[in-house]
């Protein structure tokens, strides 16, 4: 079992943030891809974040290996974590705060034209 949380970056004095300028972020899709060898890395698992920004995913492990855990939500930059699962263990994994991609400032024009 892997758990974990994901947070997005707020204003302390805003509403449901945190002190320390974080609030959970719902609805985040946690996907984990098996990085064993010999595997293809595809999808073995998803799920997505509560309204506590937290989650829980179920990985079978015949052996320690890594999974790569991909968070993705519509609004925000991707993000990605390696977690070493081992049998019969549960583990956290590391925290992840998801970012909103920055507005641009200007059009600019590759023409050439002025």
């Amino acid at each position: 079992m892997i758990d974990g949380g994901v947070w997005e970056l707020c204003d302390p004095s805003d509403a449901g943030c945190s002190a320390d300028g974080r609030r959970p972020l719902a609805g985040v899709v946690v996907t984990v891809q098996s990085s064993r060898p010999g595997d293809l890395g595809g999808a073995v698992g998803q799920t997505l974040t509560g309204a506590d920004g937290q989650y829980t995913l179920a990985v079978l492990s015949e052996g320690g290996h890594g999974v790569l855990l991909t968070f993705d939500k519509d609004g925000y930059l991707p993000a990605q974590r390696r977690v070493v699962v081992r049998p019969h263990e549960r583990r956290l994994a590391p925290r992840v705060v998801l970012r909103a991609p920055s507005p641009v400032a200007e059009d600019v024009d590759l023409s050439g034209a002025q």
